[in-house]
C-alpha cells in the first residue's frame, strides 16, 4: 500500500478538523498555534475523542462540544507534566550516579570497579562483554569537558574512574550495569540510600513508562502505568 496522502495548508488542515467536528471559536488563533504546533503531533491530544474504528467514520468526533482550545489546553497540560517530572527524575539519575560511584568505589578502593567482572557476579561472558562495550561507547560518544580533559592528561588507564564514566552514561545502560551487578552489600547499601529494596530495575514499568513519556511524545500515563490496581475506585481510600 502506496502513502498518498496530500501536504495541507494550515488553512486546509482547520477545515478538515472542522469537517470532523472540531469547533473553533477563533480560526486566527489556531492558526498561529498550528504554525508552532504541528497538526500530526496535535493528533495525539485530538485521538481520543475521534472516532478510530470505522474507516467510514473519517475520525469523526465523538462529541460535539469539544473545542479547539480543549485539544490546546491537553497540549499545555502535557507539556507543562512533563517538565516537572523531567526536573525531578533528573534530580534522581544524579543521586543514583552519585551513589554508586561513591559506595562501589569506596568499598572496593578501585576508581575501576565498573569494569571488574567479579563485581558482576555470574553474569555470562557475553552479557558483561556487551555491557562493556556499550559503557565504552557511551564516555567515547560524551563531548563533556572532564572527559575530554581525562584522555588529554592521562594515558591509563584507557576509561576514566568510576565518577567520571558513570555521569555520561545512558540511562538504560546504568540500569543494565545496576541489575548485573551481584547481590551484595554494597548493592543493598545503593538501594536503601533512596529509602527502597531495589532501584532502576528494568522490571519497574512504570520507570520504563515515565521514560518513555519524557524521552519521547507520547500521551500521558494510563492508571495502569502508574500502578493502579483494576478496582481503584472499590478501595476505601477513594471512598472517605
Amino acid at each position: 500500500m502506496n502513502y498518498s496522502k496530500k501536504p495541507l495548508s494550515i488553512e486546509e488542515q482547520i477545515i478538515k478538523l472542522e469537517k470532523r467536528g472540531l469547533y473553533f471559536s477563533d480560526k486566527t488563533v489556531a492558526a498561529h498555534y498550528m504554525q508552532n504546533i504541528s497538526y500530526y503531533r496535535l493528533r495525539a491530544f485530538t485521538y481520543p475523542f475521534q472516532n478510530n474504528q470505522d474507516p467510514e467514520a473519517d475520525h469523526s468526533f465523538l462529541r460535539d462540544d469539544i473545542e479547539f482550545n480543549d485539544i490546546i489546553d491537553l497540549y499545555v497540560f502535557d507539556r507543562r507534566l512533563r517538565n516537572l517530572l523531567f526536573n525531578e527524575l533528573e534530580k534522581i539519575e544524579v543521586a543514583v550516579r552519585t551513589q554508586l560511584s561513591l559506595v562501589y568505589s569506596v568499598s572496593s578502593q578501585d576508581v575501576m570497579w565498573y569494569l571488574d567482572s567479579q563485581q558482576y557476579g555470574n553474569t555470562p561472558d557475553d552479557t558483561f562483554t556487551q555491557l562493556q562495550e556499550d559503557i565504552e561507547d557511551d564516555v567515547n560518544r560524551s563531548n563533556e569537558d572532564f572527559i575530554k580533559h581525562y584522555y588529554i592528561k592521562y594515558d591509563s588507564p584507557t576509561m576514566p574512574p568510576s565518577w567520571m564514566s558513570l555521569e555520561v552514561l545512558s540511562f538504560g545502560t546504568l540500569s543494565r550495569m545496576y541489575k548485573l551487578l551481584k547481590r551484595s552489600d554494597d548493592k543493598k547499601k545503593v538501594a536503601h540510600a533512596f529509602g527502597i529494596g531495589d532501584i532502576i530495575s528494568p522490571g519497574n514499568s512504570f520507570k520504563n513508562k515515565l521514560k518513555e513519556l519524557l524521552e519521547g511524545n507520547h500521551r500521558l500515563l494510563t492508571l495502569k502505568d502508574m500502578g493502579f490496581p483494576v478496582e481503584w475506585e472499590e478501595l476505601p481510600v477513594w471512598k472517605a
